[in-house]
C-alpha cells in the first residue's frame, strides 16, 4: 500500500504513441518503454524508484541517473 499515497497525488500525462515513436529508444525499447523512459527528467527530480525486468529499459535509465532496479537480478543465481 506505500505506492497508493504516491498514485492518489501524481499528476498523470497523456502521451500520444505518434508522439513516442519518434524518440530514438522508441527503437530498442517499443511502445510502453518509451513511454517510461519518456519521463526520465520527472522520475529523478521526484526521486522515483522504477522496478522493471526488461534490461534494456534498466540500462537506459541507469545511464540518464534514474534510480532503477532491474528485478530479473532477484531471479538470477549467484
Amino acid at each position: 500500500m506505500a505506492l497508493a499515497p504516491y498514485i492518489a497525488r501524481v499528476e498523470e500525462h497523456y502521451q500520444p504513441s505518434a508522439d513516442l515513436v519518434r524518440w530514438r529508444e522508441y527503437a530498442s525499447l517499443g511502445l510502453t518503454d518509451t513511454a517510461v523512459f519518456s519521463l526520465h527528467e520527472r522520475l529523478k527530480t521526484e526521486r522515483v524508484r522504477v522496478f522493471t525486468q526488461d534490461w534494456q529499459l534498466s540500462r537506459r535509465l541507469y545511464e540518464v541517473g534514474v534510480d532503477c532496479v532491474n528485478v530479473m537480478h532477484w531471479r538470477t543465481p549467484r
